[in-house]
């Protein structure tokens, strides 16, 4: 295959607005870089010459070791235009330091052949196949290899100088082409890195890192959005948290102070209110510098064998959020029982569901922490990873979680299906007394054998409404639960999976990468300018700070429903006017609830 004439191997634009174009058109450029020699040299293969040394700025002397067959007349305008690349190859050298090195070794050589003993040569054919191997799994996933290979004609001939094949013999094959067996992904500690890239200073490799060694810094998400953006939705989220853990922390106080509400079902409330304190204080790791948690050093994220602290909130969230979970089925399975079967079997083994929801809480835990690995990837708090979420602790509420709530759905359509039987009773009960008055003594025994049953049914109602309007708190929570719950697993599989699924390896990734490389402007007009070029592929800014918001609500809606109540402020006042009263007790006030059984009130 000919090469194009010289005429139409343009230079690429200088700004184009696509990231990807842009490096497009840098391999084009590289690829076709020496068109100049074409026109201004003449070098071809085996051609007289003079060894001079080689006098520009752009190819490192590692490169340039050897003599070049291009006059020093006409070097400077050829190292002008390895020059105008120097931003495009900055992209390729935070992609893939071998690829960049290979680009730019045969870029140099292709500009300024090799001049032996008075005759140039070009570069060999292998070192053209070279080029293509190390850069193959780096531009594989920008779809950018097949417009290396077409640029560069499939290395069945020279990319630079007239229509001559790249030649097997007497050519330029200097050994610091890199070969694809050594465009591997390790890590350096000398690696100078372009805007806010850091280099990897670490032992080990991670996903945010560039095979040269250049990461993205931790948090990693937090450059993935306008400045400033991802550092909002975690204010947010401490805030909504503190806010929850104080509501929380007044129920507890206030039920395990206050006469009564430590006695079965309201210490149901106690025993979840404590665990959601617990859950959402874990929020104030973060508070000062969130970094500590999330970040293990600049560029690595933290997980519980790198990180005490990170270990520490993983436990405590996941302890608590199991706990939550089990306290919730408790006691939607205790209004069942309660209302729909009139039974206290869940009052009679209080102690062994204490234990139960408590001590599970402890194993699927340490499940968790064995099985999977606790981390910040989230951005947020640390937790099991999202890739093992739905298997060690989603799927495990699930089973928690789901029966409880058909059994708070069957309480609910049996309290409306009785309250609609006793109306129904209660109409046929006022029309048979009117007959029955009009009867004579003779109907009169079978008419009250009649009117028995609907007495029972409107007896049964209002046993019902009276467990109903003792229970009525409780169900409306159970439903609010539920819903916030099953909401967050939603959103945390869209949000959490998505983020941590985007690895260095993600096209769009390495895509963003080269747009933050090549931005004119300062790391934050970049992140900023990036941000919004690959908004889509990325979670909603308002979607992430709508969830982190939403675990909040439980502690509000906690509070709303049990805490915004004037028989509580009553019984504060009675309590501490009767710890100030000292020397001079008031006579105990002695506290009754109705309820079935003895049972006391979810008041």
């Amino acid at each position: 295959m000919s090469p194009p004439a010289p005429s139409s191997r343009q230079l690429p634009p200088r700004s184009p607005a696509d990231a990807t174009t842009r490096l497009l058109l840098m391999l084009l450029l590289l690829a076709a870089v020496a068109a100049p020699v074409a026109a201004q040299t003449a070098v071809t293969q085996g051609q007289a010459c003079t060894a001079v040394a080689y006098n520009g700025t752009v190819c490192p002397a590692s490169i340039m070791t050897y003599k070049t067959a291009v006059p020093v007349a006409n070097q400077t305008s050829l190292d002008s235009y390895l020059a105008s690349s120097t931003a495009a190859l900055a992209a390729v050298k935070a992609l893939d330091s071998t690829c960049y090195t290979a680009i730019l070794t045969l870029a140099c050589m292709d500009a300024f052949p090799v001049c032996v003993n008075g005759t140039a040569e070009l570069p060999c054919y292998h070192s053209c196949t070279d080029v293509i191997a190390a850069c193959t799994a780096t531009l594989s996933p920008l779809n950018l290899l097949t417009t290396l290979e077409s640029s560069l004609n499939n290395c069945t001939s020279v990319s630079s100088l007239d229509a001559e094949a790249y030649p097997t013999e007497k050519c330029q094959s200097p050994a610091s082409i890199p070969t694809a067996a050594s465009s591997s992904n390790t890590t350096t500690t000398n690696t100078t890195c372009p805007k806010f890239f850091l280099p990897n200073t670490g032992t080990t490799t991670t996903s945010n890192c560039a095979p040269n060694g250049c990461c993205v810094p931790c948090p990693v998400n937090n450059y993935f959005y306008p400045v400033g953006a991802f550092e909002t939705s975690v204010l947010v989220f401490k805030v909504g948290n503190g806010v929850s853990c104080a509501l929380a922390a007044f129920i507890v106080l206030s039920w395990s102070t206050l006469p009564g509400r430590r006695r079965h079902p309201s210490d149901i409330v106690l025993h979840f209110a404590v665990a959601l304190m617990i859950w959402q204080a874990c929020a104030m790791l973060l508070y000062g510098d969130s970094r500590r948690i999330q970040c293990h050093d600049s560029v690595t994220v933290s997980t519980a064998s790198n990180n005490l602290l990170c270990g520490i909130q993983g436990a405590f969230v996941m302890y608590t959020v199991h706990a939550a979970i089990l306290w919730g089925g408790y006691m939607m399975a205790n209004l069942h029982a309660t209302i729909v079967w009139r039974s206290s079997v869940f009052e009679r083994y209080k102690p062994l569901g204490i234990v139960l929801c408590w001590g599970l809480s402890g194993v699927f835990t340490f499940l968790a922490f064995l099985l999977a690995t606790i981390d910040a990837t989230t951005g947020v708090t640390c937790l099991i990873t999202p890739d093992k979420a739905n298997y060690y602790m989603f799927s495990i509420q699930a089973v928690i979680i789901v029966p409880a709530f058909f059994l708070n759905c069957a309480t609910i359509t049996y309290i409306v299906v009785v309250a609609r039987r006793a109306t129904s009773s209660a109409n046929g009960l006022g029309s048979s007394s009117g007959g029955q008055g009009s009867m004579g003594g003779q109907g009169s025994g079978s008419a009250g054998a009649d009117a028995g049953q609907p007495k029972k049914t409107i007896s049964q109602r209002r046993q019902v409404l009276l467990l109903l309007k003792m229970n009525w708190r409780a169900l409306l929570f159970s439903l609010v639960y539920v819903a916030i719950y099953t909401t967050y697993v939603v959103f945390f599989n869209v949000i959490a999976v998505r983020m941590a699924t985007s690895t260095w390896a993600t096209p769009w990734v390495q895509s963003w990468t080269a747009c933050i490389i090549l931005d004119s402007g300062t790391n934050d007009d970049a992140q900023n300018n990036c941000a919004a070029k690959f908004a889509g592929e990325v979670p909603s800014f308002a979607l992430i700070v709508f969830t982190n918001l939403l675990i909040s609500w439980i502690g509000i809606w906690l509070f709303l429903i049990f805490g915004l109540n004037l028989q509580i402020v009553y019984e504060w006042h009675d309590t501490v006017t009767e710890w100030f009263a000292r020397f001079r007790r008031r006579p105990e006030q002695q506290v009754y609830y109705e309820g079935y059984q003895g049972s006391s009130s979810w008041q």
